[in-house]
């Protein structure tokens, strides 16, 4: 089963989960917002409630703000909660980044991103694996 949201004059804004038959799960609560950026589905496998939450962050400081305030915080918190998606921020430059900048100034909201990691006890699972290694999704052409 596929569900999904798209956003309403966004094209470039859009998530996506499918589940496959074979997990022989349940689908016992789904959740999106208005936005196209943030779909959650709680599945029940052999009596074991998960929740798969994936989001598409706004690009601009004020606007992630805003959307993990309103949107992906309040679902947090729960036991077997994996969240996935593009957070549109950059937690360590030094690894983050292709190219850091002297004159770049930080994120002001990656401090209150690492925070909220640390509270909801949630891990980066590229960072786990690959620590050191550069990574990155997109980079400006």
């Amino acid at each position: 089963e596929t569900l999904s949201t798209k956003s309403h004059g966004k094209p470039a804004c859009g998530v996506a989960i499918i589940t496959s038959p074979w997990l022989n799960a349940q689908i016992v609560s789904t959740a999106r917002d208005d936005d196209g950026r943030f779909l959650s589905i709680g599945l029940s496998i052999k009596g074991v409630r998960y929740t798969f939450t994936t989001v598409y962050c706004p690009s601009f400081s004020v606007g992630r703000q805003a959307f993990f305030a309103t949107t992906l915080q309040p679902t947090l918190g729960r036991s077997r909660h994996f969240v996935l998606g593009d957070f549109n921020i950059v937690l360590d430059a030094s690894v983050d980044r292709l190219r850091t900048s002297a004159t770049r100034l930080p994120d002001p909201f990656s401090r209150s991103f690492s925070s909220l990691i640390t509270t909801n006890d949630l891990t980066d699972v590229f960072r786990f694996v690959q620590p050191t290694k550069l990574g990155f999704t997109w980079r400006r052409q």
